[in-house]
């Protein structure tokens, strides 16, 4: 047992974010952010413009601040608890020109990166810790420690080692990382982590989503609390509350595990609320529960909570998480048993939705400035025809008799569309089956899409409404992007019209809708599309049982009245305000 962990033992920490998914999990840290210490110690490098470095040490100082206020505002504890004091002597010591003069001053007399001379002074402090007998003074050190890490933490670029280190995850992990990717939840051997912290309040990145189906308590917004931790923390996750215990005591870890049993209670007495893909509101309306899956893992679960119809599958997910390319009879096999689940009765492909923030290591593209809008989706898939045609081969070679549709991911052009179906029926002609051609679908993610969804109908059979993206793009907003979180909300009356016109655009031309977007997981999201006329919602796992519950006690005809004056609103907040004055629906 280090020093650390000796003196903060008897002082449990208890901070709170933002639920991700619901659980309670306890173990031992594992920081993907990791920093080797020694081997900054050891590759000292002189620096070419002192300056610069100096421009780098006060960007760092300036986001360590912002972390630590960040953390002392979401403290459950109060001001004069220990925690928040380490904070303040933290803060202080960023506001003390001589401490910040005395590190440029070395940068500047040794001309070494900022990173090396940071290494030296936590090498420097740890034997100082270790050699301290007086527990005053080895917290005063512990706490300038903590700092110097944080600053090294905001110094340094994502690692590049981050996958190979994700992959060596111990049993038993809590896993704490400043954001993940899709690629690195991808890779997760996720039979060892129990839980998982994020610092960043990512709800409707690519990764979040990937996250609530794994199956573990997970919590978002704890911004800057890598430097608290080392791999001899002990961190028990309130996944259902939102709080995180650092080195909890073990009244906290009796009390965590009796409430998660009552949960667990009174979801058994709600079970029968799922017990088939079909819900009835409390006026009648029959309105159909599907359920998103990225794996054979999340179909299983969509199983056995009485769903038997799979109204998006991510295949992506499988490239993601594979180091080469899957060969034809591994594609071919991995979907025979995707479909081969007893009870499901037919699933929803959406092809390799591949490009922006989800690339697998094999696949090399050339470099673009915004991802987001480059080449991907079915851009990507039509400039590889050969790797979407090695795919739908395999779907339909896997298939037999089983019911599969086709989903065409970030459709934005008719002929985006028809290059795409051209290539399926050049794959259905080349395998001369003797089965039912497939049926087609696209994603409507973007505006171009949404506003002129009648021109794409009669090329296809069926629609998916993806809310994250459409949001995202009607708003111009960067959905990993936490400051800008107060843009991407469903509920603002221009989202909320646009996708009331795709619904019934869709319905007055007979083709299938099904809202598979993160507005369909959601509660008041459900509720509200209902009563714009959505009759099919494909929603993650974990919510199904919420989702479920949340449409069969909604009074469908109460809320349509007052969707007029939802429309004519002018804000988010303003939509809010007027849903929580009804009482039956929670506020977002």
């Amino acid at each position: 047992m280090n020093n650390r962990s000796k003196v903060f033992r008897d002082n449990e920490m208890v901070f709170h974010g933002i639920p991700l998914s619901a659980g309670i999990a306890r173990g031992k840290a594992f920081l993907l952010k990791k920093i080797d210490i020694q081997q900054f110690r050891k590759n000292k490098r002189s620096v070419d413009l002192v300056s610069s470095e100096i421009a780098k040490l006060d960007l760092a100082i300036s986001k360590s601040k912002d972390q630590i206020a960040h953390l002392m505002s979401n403290s459950r504890q109060g001001a004069e608890d220990q925690s928040n004091q380490i904070f303040k002597a933290e803060l202080c010591l960023l506001d003390d020109p001589e401490f910040v003069v005395l590190i440029k001053k070395t940068i500047e007399s040794t001309a070494l990166h900022g990173e090396a001379v940071l290494a030296e002074e936590i090498a420097l402090l740890q034997d100082k810790t270790m050699e301290c007998k007086d527990e005053l003074t080895v917290k005063g050190l512990i706490t300038m420690q903590d700092l110097y890490y944080r600053l090294l933490y905001n110094m340094l670029p994502s690692g590049d080692g981050r996958i190979s280190s994700i992959i060596k995850i111990p049993a038993g992990s809590i896993l704490v990382a400043d954001r993940l990717t899709p690629v690195e939840v991808a890779v997760m051997p996720m039979g060892n982590v129990s839980g998982i912290l994020i610092e960043e309040k990512t709800i409707y990145s690519h990764a979040s989503i990937m996250l609530r189906t794994l199956g573990v308590p997970i919590i978002i917004n704890f911004h800057g609390v890598g430097p608290l931790l080392d791999e001899s923390t002990d961190i028990m996750i309130d996944g259902y509350r939102g709080y995180a215990f650092l080195n909890p005591s073990e009244a906290t870890i009796k009390e965590c595990y009796e409430f998660e049993n009552s949960q667990k209670a009174s979801v058994k007495l709600v079970a029968h609320s799922i017990d088939e893909s079909t819900v009835h509101t409390a006026d009648g309306l029959e309105i159909n529960i599907l359920s998103n899956a990225s794996n054979l893992a999340d179909v299983l679960l969509a199983h056995s909570q009485g769903i038997t119809k799979i109204g998006l599958f991510r295949s992506e997910m499988r490239y993601l998480a594979s180091t080469v390319l899957p060969s034809d009879k591994q594609e071919t096999a991995y979907y025979t048993g995707i479909f081969g689940v007893e009870g499901i009765k037919s699933m929803t492909v959406r092809l390799l939705d591949m490009g922006g923030d989800k690339l697998p290591v094999y696949l090399q593209m050339t470099e673009e400035t915004d991802p987001q809008l480059g080449c991907r989706g079915i851009r990507f898939l039509l400039s590889r025809p050969d790797l979407m045609k090695k795919q739908i081969s395999a779907i339909l070679t896997a298939r037999g008799a089983f019911n599969v549709s086709l989903l065409l991911p970030f459709i934005t052009t008719v002929d985006d569309l028809s290059k795409a179906r051209k290539i399926i029926e050049e794959v259905f002609t080349e395998m001369k089956i003797s089965g039912d051609f497939p049926q087609i679908g696209i994603m409507i993610e973007v505006p171009s899409v949404a506003l002129s969804i009648e021109k794409f109908l009669p090329k296809v059979d069926f629609v998916c409404l993806g809310t994250n993206d459409l949001i995202q793009f009607i708003f111009a907003v960067n959905r990993d992007q936490d400051e800008l979180q107060q843009y991407n909300r469903f509920i603002h009356p221009v989202f909320l019209e646009i996708v009331k016109k795709v619904i019934l655009t869709c319905k007055n031309n007979g083709k299938p809708l099904t809202i598979c977007g993160e507005m369909a997981s959601d509660p008041t999201g459900s509720r509200l599309l209902v009563a714009m006329g959505a009759t099919k919602l494909s929603v993650q796992p974990d919510a199904l049982q919420r989702v479920s519950h949340a449409v069969s006690n909604l009074n469908t005809a109460a809320l349509q009245k007052i969707l007029p004056e939802l429309f004519d609103l002018e804000s988010s907040d303003k939509v809010e305000q007027k849903l929580s004055t009804l009482g039956s629906l929670p506020t977002v």
